[in-house]
C-alpha cells in the first residue's frame, strides 16, 4: 500500500520492505529476505544521507543476514559501513557505534 501511495522509491517503503525481509529471514527464507533487505538498502541510498541512521540499520541487517548464510565476504564491508554510518551520525562515542564495532569484531572472530 505504502508504494502505491507514496512511490516505489520513498523511504517510508524501504521500512516496509525491511520488515518484510525480517518475516522471510526468521522463517529462513534467507534467499527472499536478501532480496528484499538489498532492494530497501537501494531505496535508502538513494533517497537519504549517506551518513543517515536508517541507512544503517538496513546495512547492519542485510549484513546480518549475510552473516547467517556464510557470506562473511559480503557481510565484512557492511558491517564496517554500519560502523562508519553510526560514527558520523552519533559521534564516536555512542552506545550504538560501540554495539556496531562488536559486530564487527564477531564477525572478524569467526572468519
Amino acid at each position: 500500500m505504502r508504494e502505491r501511495v507514496l512511490g516505489p522509491n520513498h523511504p517510508d517503503c524501504a521500512q516496509s520492505l525491511n520488515n518484510l525481509a525480517a518475516l522471510y529471514n526468521e522463517k529462513k527464507h534467507y534467499d527472499k529476505a536478501e532480496e528484499l533487505y538489498e532492494k530497501a538498502l537501494d531505496i535508502r541510498r538513494r533517497a537519504l544521507a549517506p551518513d543517515h541512521p536508517s541507512l544503517a540499520y538496513t546495512v547492519k541487517h542485510l549484513a546480518v543476514l549475510y552473516k547467517k548464510m556464510g557470506k562473511l565476504d559480503k557481510a565484512v564491508p557492511l558491517y564496517e559501513l554500519a560502523v562508519e554510518i553510526r560514527q558520523k551520525s552519533f559521534g564516536p562515542k555512542h552506545p550504538s557505534v560501540a554495539t556496531a564495532l562488536v559486530n564487527l569484531a564477531v564477525l572478524y572472530c569467526q572468519m
